[in-house]
């Protein structure tokens, strides 16, 4: 890993579960990158055009990560082995996705961004990207004995982010991980080439502090983590609490002048706008 360099990405909304999530993940001499305000996609472009970056590592703030020494020798792996991509298929791992297996779920990633830079000319390259050009040959190519659950090779627009793993799916090699669910019955525990496992995924993330459920159960997890691990949990004073405060104030306004803007353009009527902000605020959205 010494000729590259790497840095820690995480999508967040959510300042507090971001603290406990980077608590677990944070590496020395690793610079740690937290990105507000962006799209289920934006920021993997973001990321790819981070050129102080060679190797990044995606986790969103409701992955917990158990084992950084396994992480950090899958980077070796992936090298080692012409890998580009690694995490788990979105449909046919578990019953809680049953999308596109040949899609990694970013909700854990490691992605060789030198790799991906020498094969593009620009990000339209992705984004305009045809899977039905190739969907024959993916499903072809697709280790079949992974499909161990639901699946939808047809599915080609689940999620902002297909084009981007449909286009690195067909130009390099990827490494689908092995996962289980956890005992709560909702969260995934993924793990390695050799089935140890790097990261506990709660899932719903939006819903912590609206939705006592999985409040309550993203915190469970939260805690097991850190008892794995033998980290200390991070303590929250009264500055970091007002940040807490502020951020997500900001983090709605954000949103607001968002889509404010797409109302501007025609992209969203005014009751779309306010139903998406007001579902997302009392916890209500997926």
């Amino acid at each position: 890993m010494k000729p590259y360099r790497i840095k820690i990405y995480t999508r967040s909304a959510n300042l507090e579960l971001y603290e406990y999530a980077k608590g677990l993940f944070s590496i020395p001499n690793i610079p740690v990158v937290r990105l507000t305000d962006t799209t289920s996609d934006s920021y993997l472009y973001q990321i790819l055009n981070d050129k102080n970056c060679d190797i990044a590592i995606n986790i969103d703030e409701d992955a917990f990560i158990v084992d950084t020494k396994r992480m950090l020798n899958l980077v070796d792996y992936m090298l080692e082995n012409d890998y580009v991509n690694c995490g788990m298929p979105d449909g046919g791992a578990l019953v809680i996705r049953g999308c596109n297996p040949i899609v990694t779920n970013p909700f854990f990633n490691i992605i060789n961004l030198v790799a991906i830079r020498k094969q593009m000319k620009s990000i339209k390259d992705i984004k305009n990207f045809k899977y039905s050009d190739v969907k024959q040959q993916l499903i072809e190519q697709y280790p079949a004995e992974l499909l161990k659950s639901i699946y939808d090779f047809d599915c080609s627009d689940f999620e902002p982010y297909y084009p981007f793993f449909f286009y690195t799916a067909y130009h390099f090699r990827t490494l689908y991980l092995p996962s289980k669910t956890h005992t709560d019955g909702v969260s995934t525990i993924l793990c390695d080439p050799q089935g140890e496992a790097i990261c506990y995924h709660s899932w719903w993330s939006r819903g912590f502090g609206k939705d006592p459920f999985h409040t309550k159960r993203i915190l469970a997890l939260k805690d097991e983590a850190y008892a794995i691990t033998q980290k200390v949990q991070p303590t929250f004073g009264t500055s970091l609490r007002a940040r807490m405060l502020v951020d997500k104030q900001v983090r709605f306004i954000v949103k607001w002048i968002i889509r404010i803007k797409k109302i501007i353009v025609g992209l969203l009527t005014f009751d779309e706008a306010y139903t998406s902000v007001l579902k997302k605020k009392i916890g209500l959205a997926k």
